[in-house]
């Protein structure tokens, strides 16, 4: 079968040689080879576009024979066409956003395991200048099948080859996949991929991660505190909480961002208290001491209902420190604030009756300090859908309500909250309408 062009596929291309020396018996001719990995690719995704009959690649006096998959499709243009559209679905008279078909292609080679193969071969064997959308390098990918493979291909796809095909040593997998987290290709697809092989692998990843940090990338640091984040143990606890109280605003902070990082863990509770003071990852840190019912952290959260980041602080704050009070906010105010927020993303527009019934809701609990939150929290809704019908009863709520309730709340709000932007809007709720 000989190289060419086929229309029905799509983007990324896959080669393999699979290479003998003289006298020496391969277990599986090349056609076998590329259909057992084509059975294991995503139907309709990937195609064999290729495969030699004869071996064509020689190396080191090994000859190999070249299986080409591919897979892809149509991607939008993003990166260069961005700037000349108002959104990405279509110019604002209705165009399509133009598309370009988009190629990758992984080399695999395979020797007879009965051959004596250094690792090093990788960096010698010839491979394809083809077009790749993601980055890609060359490695050992271990041994199986009878064969001895090495390949070039993304990251990504050589730890999955090496999964489906049960391949055993090779180049390290994780120190692979800890160096694909400072890879920037489209997408961040290597580094997000990578994050998720790293944090897969549990507490093996551990060391992998600690040492990205240790590199000082800071694009990869990130990625490997999240890693840190999602590999639950007291190991990954311990270093986390090292880190958090590290002098390094960088370190400290990216320490954090792994804490905040669910399971949270018990352990760690005065990190997540000062995170909480610190207004890092609010809504983050008070699930951690919800979920944990910390009754300290009532008057951390105090506090940040005293003067809050934005509006989102208060408002998840103030519920917290409710819910560690004993004195939860009423479930039937919660239930309509949250059918109104709902409602921006409805098929149809929620009728007047259903409105109003959902303010009366609100309105009527005995609660009126939680019911003039809700309200504001409603009237200050913004999102990508629908919000009329939110904002509107919220703002008719916080005017209807006893002034003695709402107007030393927005008072406080006004002079406490930090976002400035936040502050205006709040202060025009006890305008008249």
């Amino acid at each position: 079968m000989r190289w060419g062009s086929s229309g029905s596929v799509a983007a990324a291309a896959m080669v393999i040689f699979v290479s003998y020396s003289a006298g020496t018996e391969v277990a599986k001719p090349p056609s076998e080879i590329a259909s057992a990995i084509q059975k294991l690719l995503a139907p309709g995704k990937w195609e064999v576009v290729h495969y030699d009959e004869r071996p064509t690649v020689k190396v080191d006096g090994h000859r190999g024979y070249r299986i080409v998959l591919r897979t892809g499709g149509k991607r939008l243009s993003y990166q260069d066409l961005w700037h000349q559209f108002p959104s990405p679905r279509g110019t604002a008279d209705g165009e399509k956003v133009p598309s370009v078909m988009k190629y990758s292609h992984c080399d695999l080679v395979l020797f007879p395991s009965a051959e004596s193969v250094s690792g090093q071969m990788k960096g010698r064997i010839p491979w394809l200048d083809v077009e790749q959308e993601y980055y890609t390098v060359a490695a050992h990918l271990g041994e199986g099948d009878r064969y001895i493979w090495f390949g070039r291909t993304s990251i990504f796809t050589q730890h999955w080859l090496r999964e489906k095909m049960g391949l055993v040593g090779g180049d390290d997998p994780l120190r692979l996949a800890a160096y694909g987290l400072t890879v920037r290709d489209d997408g961040n697809c290597t580094a997000n991929s990578c994050a998720e092989i790293l944090a897969s692998a549990g507490e093996k990843a551990i060391p992998y991660a600690e040492e990205t940090i240790s590199g000082g990338n800071a694009d990869a640091v990130s990625y490997a505190f999240g890693v840190l984040g999602r590999i639950p143990g007291q190991r990954s606890t311990e270093i986390l909480r090292t880190f958090y109280r590290s002098s390094e605003e960088r370190l400290s902070r990216g320490a954090a961002y792994g804490l905040v990082h669910q399971p949270y863990r018990e352990a760690a509770k005065d990190e997540y208290l000062d995170i909480l003071r610190r207004q890092l990852y609010v809504r983050e840190a008070v699930g951690a001491c919800v979920r944990f019912a910390w009754t300290e952290a009532v008057p951390v959260l105090q506090q940040v209902c005293g003067k809050p980041c934005a509006w989102y602080a208060y408002r998840v704050a103030f519920e917290a420190k409710r819910e560690l009070e004993g004195r939860p906010i009423p479930a039937d105010a919660l239930e309509a604030e949250r059918l109104l927020l709902q409602s921006a993303f409805a098929p149809k527009v929620l009728d007047a009756v259903t409105l109003e019934a959902a303010k009366a809701r609100i309105m009527d609990s005995a609660d009126p300090e939680a019911a003039a939150v809700i309200a504001i929290n409603l009237a200050l809704y913004s999102t990508k859908g629908r919000t009329n019908e939110a904002n509107t009863v919220g703002q008719r709520i916080v005017l209807e309500l006893p002034g003695e309730t709402t107007r030393p709340m927005v008072s406080s709000l006004i002079q406490g909250i930090q976002n400035q932007a936040h502050r205006g809007q709040i202060a025009a709720l006890l305008l008249p309408r």
